[in-house]
């Protein structure tokens, strides 16, 4: 069931509230979300999404394959850069490249490749110290608050109540809210 809330927005109840949320994630630059669950399903939505695009994102109690999917990906030390730099190394001695040159060229070249296989898209995680049940969602134009969860169940089965913002006055309040949120948590 849609209603309208008046000019500033409009309100929404029912099972298909993934309509307004992933149009929300797929708009803007910068996409801030606070929702206490979050699943695989919507981990890999803002994973694809992200790309060339800010995510931030509060969550109380994520499943173990969200967090996982939207941690950050490798350090310079994990065993794949280890790998990919001697891999670099012995192709770059089999090339014929002087000894001196090889830590010059070794490095960038293997740090390069590991930025372009394991570079995770920039997806911002704050799981706060107090369990946070707001649900908020917030892009460029559009906001929407209520009561769904960014889960499967929780935007395609459970009858759920949002409200969309379209009013700049109310997307500026919620982005200062989501901020201090951010800094708490």
């Amino acid at each position: 069931m849609f209603g309208k809330a008046g000019s500033e927005g409009r309100y929404y109840y029912g099972s298909n509230t993934h309509r307004y949320i992933n149009e929300l994630i797929g708009r803007g630059r910068e996409v801030l979300i606070v929702s206490p669950y979050v699943d695989r399903y919507y981990a890999k939505i803002l994973l694809d999404k992200s790309r060339g695009r800010k995510f931030y994102l509060i969550s109380s109690s994520m499943d173990g394959d969200a967090l996982r999917l939207l941690s950050k990906g490798p350090s310079l030390m994990t065993p794949a850069y280890l790998g990919i730099s001697l891999i670099m190394l012995g192709l770059l001695i089999f090339m014929g490249v002087p000894y001196v040159l090889l830590p010059t060229a070794a490095i960038p070249a293997a740090a390069g490749a590991v930025r372009n296989v394991s570079r995770r898209p920039s997806v911002n995680l704050k799981v706060p110290k107090h369990f946070v049940h707001a649900k908020m969602y917030i892009s460029d134009g559009m906001a929407i608050t209520g009561s769904a969860n960014l889960t499967y169940a929780g935007t395609h089965k459970n009858v759920e109540q949002i409200n969309i913002i379209y009013s700049n006055p109310d997307i500026s309040r919620l982005r200062e809210q989501f901020w201090g949120m951010w800094k708490e948590a």
